[in-house]
């Protein structure tokens, strides 16, 4: 059984889309990585780095926008699923779309008000109250692409099991993407 030409470039898209924005979170990583390592410093030569702090906040959100979706597609988010374990492949593709559909209500609330943040942020011309004064309508921004990427994610997840759940009734044969 194969997947429905529409679903499988779908899942395909969100393939690309989603190791990409694992790239970036891993380019993301680093620099997090560099500011750190650039604020230690700075404390210790006595000098204020605030950039350093500033900038170090707004990578973490970075680094949750473009891997979150990435690491729930590579299924290496933390999970105690030991009990799951001991269900059936049917039951446990049941619980992912019960799961999936409930995060996706979540998500729905968090995509609107981070949009709505995102947009006042922007339309007011919105700045950091640090001494450089970002603007805060690309971390906003980046609220909302996190949560969009993470419900892409959610959709092909229970995409997939759907299908796989519709699959068992047939015939048997392995999926194809």
């Amino acid at each position: 059984m194969t997947f429905s030409a529409p679903l499988s470039a779908f899942l395909r898209f969100n393939r690309f889309v989603q190791n990409v924005s694992g790239g970036l979170a891993g380019l993301s990583l680093l620099s997090l990585l560099a500011l750190v390592c650039l604020s230690v410093i700075t404390r210790v030569l006595g000098i204020t780095a605030t950039f350093a702090e500033e900038f170090t906040r707004y990578n973490i959100i970075v680094l949750f926008a473009f891997g979150a979706g990435y690491t729930l597609m590579k299924a290496r988010q933390i999970a105690t699923d030991s009990l799951l374990q001991l269900l059936s492949d049917r039951i446990r593709d049941i619980l992912a779309i019960l799961t999936g559909a409930v995060s996706l209500a979540l998500f729905a609330v968090v995509l609107q008000s981070s949009y709505v943040m995102w947009s006042i942020a922007y339309a007011w011309k919105l700045r950091s109250g640090t001494d450089i004064a970002v603007p805060l309508w690309p971390v906003q921004f980046l609220v909302f692409l996190g949560f969009f990427l993470l419900t892409l994610q959610t959709l092909a997840d229970m995409a997939e099991a759907i299908h796989r759940l519709a699959g068992r009734k047939g015939t048997g044969q392995a999926i194809e993407t």
